[in-house]
């Protein structure tokens, strides 16, 4: 009797021990991006040439001369008719539509820029 009542211990012990290291391995932080961030949480997108932050207390780097020149306030009207992020942010700076910026972050179109 002894003996069974120290093996289902031993048992519960050890089930008890394989549920928490499953628990251990299953869980991970998760993050927008793998590292190749700077200590302030932004990067360039290689994609849309774009440099984001994923901490909210962060501004991105207003847009370069250069890239202001090349767009023109035109009839885009939705993050949809934008080429990349630095037309919509063309578009939320110089163009008055602030409807680019529906959550009013300072960022436009989320889907095209992250955020």
């Amino acid at each position: 009797m002894v003996k069974a009542r120290y093996t289902n211990l031993v048992m519960k012990v050890i089930k008890l021990n394989l549920l928490i290291l499953l628990l251990f391995f299953l869980t991970k932080n998760v993050y927008s991006h793998g590292g190749r961030t700077n200590s302030k949480g932004c990067h360039n997108n290689r994609k849309t040439g774009d440099f984001h932050c994923h901490n909210s207390k962060v501004k991105p780097r207003p847009l370069s001369k250069r890239n202001q020149k090349k767009f023109k306030c035109e009839n885009k009207r939705i993050c949809a008719d934008m080429i990349n992020c630095n037309e919509a942010k063309f578009y939320l700076k110089n163009c008055g539509l602030h409807r680019l910026d529906g959550d009013k972050d300072g960022i436009p179109c989320e889907s095209i820029c992250g955020g």
